[in-house]
């Protein structure tokens, strides 16, 4: 009785742990992959920028890693000097190449308090409180240098981006965190 039981309850346990313990094995090896490819994409693609950390997005990595591709990761870089905060989104890494980049650079308010203005939804939207007064804020780029416009308040200083070339201006909005200015580069 106990030979039976031990065939046919133990052993298939033993095996389905074994199964259980590989895949998450090859899938915590896949993640490690991909996420050496994408650090090796943006240093490569924007030399002088220090990555910080990735996270790659979009499992199961072993499929993705079959595949070789990855979806999504975020690339948390270095802020340059008068940031406050620098994220880069890679979408679409196949063979070396990406689709549309992404970078979110948030520069720090030039007023305290200030409280973004948030839409009815709960999202950010261009506009702040700042000491009181309501403040708009836009943004611009040329020549590496991305410049924050405040209507009705103060815009935070000026910051010398290296990495702009080929990027135009996305959304500008006011967080928790500062000033946030998207850029985006098309594939």
């Amino acid at each position: 009785m106990h030979k039976i039981l031990l065939s046919v309850v133990v052993i298939p346990l033993v095996l389905l742990g074994s199964a259980g313990g590989a895949l998450a094995f090859g899938e915590a090896r896949a993640h490690a992959s991909l996420d050496d490819e994408v650090r090796s994409f943006v240093e490569e693609r924007f030399p002088g920028q220090t990555v910080l950390s990735t996270n790659v997005r979009g499992r199961p990595y072993l499929l993705s890693r079959r595949n070789q591709e990855m979806q999504l990761a975020y690339v948390e870089l270095a802020p340059p000097p008068g940031a406050v905060r620098h994220l880069l989104l890679v979408r679409n890494l196949r063979d070396g190449r990406s689709g549309p980049l992404s970078s979110l650079l948030w520069l720090p308010y030039a007023t305290h308090p200030t409280e973004p203005v948030l839409a009815s939804d709960g999202s950010f939207t261009d506009t702040a409180v700042a000491a009181g007064r309501p403040v708009r804020f836009g943004a611009d780029i040329e020549a590496g240098l991305v410049t924050v416009t405040a209507d009705g308040g103060s815009p935070p200083a000026p910051v010398q981006l290296e990495m702009l070339d080929g990027f135009s201006l996305g959304v500008v909005r006011a967080t928790d965190e500062g000033v946030l200015v998207g850029l985006d580069l098309a594939s």
